[in-house]
């Protein structure tokens, strides 16, 4: 889709789509000037994913900010991951075990991963956002390859790794552990058994978005995920 000036010039083009519901840009690139004014004058109460410069602008005239993101891939054909990912083992009586869980299973450690403070805090508390992940509705299908971390006979769950279909590439949704002390460490090591399930399933590539400020984009890289995309995501009102 383009969007163009009130001179007929286009200014921006976008691949339309839903997120949560709502109706959003995608892939927004920018093709002349003038294109914040045409985004709040053509996309009212639209989610709009945009460069970095153009999310800054909306910002400026009336957008409400939802997410300074990055986007980082791991190219798993041209850069697969060490052997080992595939065996690496938590400590007893921690297991590693496919995702079968309700989000209600998730929640303790998913709200205690994004605790008040955290960059990606969810302030209502609310599990839709999980029960729509998990349904299949934000990104796509969850894949088999995506994994929880439990603990003891009950199994409560300490990590998990979502992955979904996605747009393009399979996409991480979720990272999260248990903060505690006790568990640190230990949302790498779940990622790497994950990436080398991924790799082992055929998947070409595996991409994930971390919020701008969240020290886990440091772990990400470690764990040769590269940046290709700087996006600012805003609710036009």
């Amino acid at each position: 889709m383009e969007l163009s000036d009130p001179a007929g010039r286009p200014v921006l083009s976008y691949l339309p789509g839903t997120i949560e519901g709502v109706p959003a840009a995608r892939d927004v690139v920018v093709l002349g000037e003038g294109a914040a004014e045409v985004v709040l004058r053509e996309l009212p109460g639209h989610v709009v994913m945009a460069p970095v410069e153009l999310g800054t602008r909306l910002v400026e005239l009336g957008a409400g900010l939802r997410r300074h993101g990055h986007g980082l891939r791991r190219d798993l054909r041209a850069d697969p991951p060490p052997a080992d990912w595939a065996t690496v083992r938590p400590p007893d009586p921690l297991r590693v075990v496919p995702l079968a869980h309700t989000a209600e299973q998730l929640a303790p450690a998913w709200h205690a991963a994004y605790s008040p403070g955290h960059v990606d805090h969810h302030a209502d508390g609310s599990l839709e956002p999980m029960r729509r992940l998990l349904a299949g509705q934000v990104l796509g299908p969850v894949l088999p390859c995506s994994a929880v971390m439990v603990e003891g006979e009950g199994e409560s769950v300490v990590a998990c790794v979502i992955v979904t279909e996605g747009t393009s590439d399979p996409w991480i949704t979720e990272v999260f552990r248990d903060p505690a002390p006790a568990y640190a460490g230990l949302g790498g090591l779940l990622l790497r058994r994950v990436v080398a399930e991924a790799h082992a399933t055929g998947l070409a590539a595996i991409g994930l978005a971390v919020t701008e400020g969240n020290p886990a984009r440091a772990v990400y890289e470690r764990l040769g995920f590269v940046l290709f995309e700087s996006t600012v995501s805003v609710r036009v009102p």
